[in-house]
């Protein structure tokens, strides 16, 4: 027998979870049948089983269970579906369609749902771009990244191992089409479903982003500077600034008896310091300095922190109060990056 329902009006993987809000067209449901002609219960009952609907795998559908569709709307209580629900039922589920699936959907959530999940996978393409484009510089390899069409057919894989310049293999010039696995929190545009502003026909031209033109090219060990570089720069300096900032942390414990975790609260002080020139050398003399004015005295003793030491006035007025450097103030001087 010819099945004469129609199929599901969203993919059927469609997960929108992550999405915390879901579009209401305020125009189209003011002018609707269902505000002029159903009762106020029939609506917010409409209303609570769309936002329902829009957390279901596939989003916008519900299963065809009288039982849960009842309590989804507010309508069961103890156990038992209120006689009221007879009345409300046929205004509440009012435009709801059976799909080929067996699930009811509805076509205005289902059009909201399409272009948030529409959203979502923009922006995971987009993430893979730029993480292929970002390989590919590291490595100085003609790696070109898929296009929409292209990754939306293999799977919409993402994280898959990425070819290298010493594998035994030829390197492929664009991504493998494996199945891998599909990230979940990505494309939370407050969940609107905002759509990338360049549109969907932006989409399926497959132009992944572009680096910047305005950062300057540069070099690295004679080699082109690419922004992938500068990004692995960057955080090369903070850690090696962290690294110190713990190793100073810790000489403040030996000196004044403290036991500060290395936290953010006490260790990005130190970090800004050391950003702005400060000399590792000179935060110890300071923590010498300070230690040896300080510790004995009820009133100041409790100064002997991260907060009050390195904060930047602070630490500027303490190190124009140095004579000279303490015999101490060397101790652990070189600092392992």
């Amino acid at each position: 027998m010819t099945d004469l329902r129609p199929p599901p009006m969203v993919p059927i993987d469609c997960d929108l979870g992550d999405f915390q809000f879901m579009p209401l067209d305020v125009a189209r449901l003011r002018d609707s049948g269902l505000a002029s002609d159903e009762s106020p219960e029939a609506c917010w009952a409409a209303v609570l089983l769309w936002a329902a609907s829009w957390h279901q795998v596939p989003a916008s559908s519900i299963p065809n269970e009288d039982r849960w569709i009842a309590k989804a709307a507010g309508y069961v209580a103890r156990g038992r579906i209120a006689k009221e629900w007879a009345d409300v039922r046929p205004g509440a589920l009012r435009n709801w369609v059976e799909c080929s699936d067996g699930r009811l959907y509805h076509p205005v959530v289902a059009e909201k749902a399409r272009e948030a999940w529409l959203s979502k996978l923009d922006q995971r393409w987009r993430s893979e771009c730029a993480r292929i484009k970002k390989h590919a510089q590291r490595h100085d390899m003609d790696l070109r990244a898929p296009s929409f069409a292209e990754w939306t057919e293999a799977g919409c894989p993402q994280g898959h191992r990425l070819p290298v310049p010493d594998d035994t293999a030829p390197c492929p010039r664009i991504v493998p089409r494996d199945k891998g696995s599909k990230g979940q929190g990505e494309g939370q545009g407050q969940g609107q479903g905002e759509v990338n502003p360049g549109g969907p026909s932006d989409l399926l031209s497959g132009s992944p982003p572009d680096a910047d033109p305005r950062k300057p090219p540069g070099k690295v060990n004679g080699r082109p500077r690419t922004p992938a570089s500068l990004d692995e720069a960057k955080e090369s300096r903070l850690r090696s600034y962290r690294a110190q900032a713990v190793a100073l942390l810790e000489f403040l414990n030996r000196r004044a008896g403290r036991a500060f975790q290395p936290v953010p609260a006490n260790i990005d002080p130190i970090v800004s310091l050391l950003k702005a020139g400060s000399d590792p050398v000179q935060v110890r003399q300071v923590i010498v300095t300070r230690s040896r004015k300080w510790q004995g005295d009820a009133k100041m003793e409790e100064y002997l922190r991260p907060k009050t030491l390195f904060n930047r006035t602070n630490f500027a007025n303490y190190v124009g109060e140095l004579v000279d450097v303490p015999d101490d103030a060397g101790e652990g001087a070189v600092v392992a990056p």
